[in-house]
């Protein structure tokens, strides 16, 4: 994710060295078990595009192993795929298993990592609920969706990268940024930011 970013030209570099490193060790690699397919399929589904289909074949072999941890941890990478194709519907019902499974284990880290993906695909409702901002978001007439984009705003990030970890198209987050600096009654994105964390949009956490 952090390799992700233009700015992290190192980190993409390091990351994509570590991976083909991987790659060679899991192909040097000749014992043949269900684990194993297991941690094959996944690995493939990470390094090779991340289509939908290959995590989705990557859960299906956890799945079969009955190891629900890693079932639910594909499954959340699985939904950030669909998300990826615009496949809302294949997100909801991916992210509703992994957090059943969460759930049911206990898995506190898992579950924030879930929720934290159906709000950035805005797969919840999108008006600004309490206690995440909402008296403030409301005061300033914010939906979720704009508060989520005035968050990373104030983060420093491009529209680019706040369309990618939105799941949004970078047309709609220059909207989203033309409206808030409307409501905010703000000049520039720097004014905005400002603006929101002296009115406390800023306080919870994304």
């Amino acid at each position: 994710r952090r390799a992700a970013a233009p700015r992290n030209r190192r980190v993409a570099d390091e990351t994509a060295d570590r991976l083909a490193a991987l790659a060679r060790m899991l192909g040097s690699l000749r014992t043949e078990t269900p684990v194993m397919d297991a941690y094959r399929r996944t690995f493939r589904a990470l390094t090779e595009g991340g289509e939908l289909a290959a995590w989705d074949e990557a859960a299906a072999a956890w799945r079969d192993l009955g190891n629900r941890y890693e079932t639910a941890v594909v499954l959340v990478e699985a939904a950030g795929a669909a998300l990826a194709s615009n496949n809302r519907p294949g997100a909801r019902s991916r992210l509703r298993e992994a957090r059943a499974i969460a759930d049911d284990l206990g898995a506190a880290p898992l579950r924030a990592r879930i929720d934290d993906l159906a709000a950035r695909g805005r797969l919840t409702d999108d008006a600004a609920p309490p206690g995440e901002g909402g008296g403030a978001a409301r005061a300033f007439g914010l939906t979720r969706r704009e508060l989520d984009v005035l968050r990373l705003l104030a983060g420093g990030r491009t529209n680019q990268r706040i369309a990618a970890e939105l799941f949004i198209s970078a047309n709609t987050v220059a909207t989203h940024v033309t409206r808030i600096l409307t409501k905010l009654g703000a000049a520039s994105r720097t004014e905005a930011a400002a603006k929101a964390r002296e009115s406390g949009l800023l306080d919870a956490p994304p």
